[in-house]
């Protein structure tokens, strides 16, 4: 299962390029939400994979209808799902929603903070995270 979180596992996911997700595309690796220096791009997930290594890509995938249902691992992609085991620190029941994210290497997303609690689980790759405390809202 852990070939799968690979490049080549992930392009296996839509080997047909039929399934579709929206992506941020950028000219800078620094994506900057305030200046919406990024445009979103349709395309194939499998066509996506396979240019993180060319482009400035980010995914955030959401649920079908992200107004009224949050992200599903594994209703999106239900061979990652069943691949995916949570740590034990979280409970399913307590669990609101599994959000893929996948980007170009050194993509660098813009200073914010989510309202519900977080675990990021870095698959591949690296990734440096900033905290602050939460009065510093």
């Amino acid at each position: 299962d852990n070939w799968l979180w690979t490049r080549e596992g992930l392009m296996s996911l839509d080997p047909s390029g039929s399934m579709g997700v929206s992506v941020h595309v950028s000219d800078s690796p620094a994506l900057d939400f305030v200046n919406k220096n990024f445009k979103y791009s349709k395309m194939s997930f499998l066509d996506m994979i396979k240019a993180t290594d060319q482009e400035n890509l980010y995914l955030r995938c959401l649920g079908q209808d992200p107004r009224k249902e949050p992200a599903d691992l594994n209703k999106s992609f239900p061979a990652l799902g069943e691949a995916f085991k949570m740590p034990q620190v979280v409970d399913d029941e307590n669990v609101f929603s599994t959000v893929l994210r996948v980007a170009s290497n050194d993509l660098m997303l813009w200073t914010h903070y989510d309202i519900m609690d977080n675990l990021l689980i870095q698959m591949t790759g690296k990734k440096r995270v900033l905290l602050f405390p939460p009065e510093c809202r």
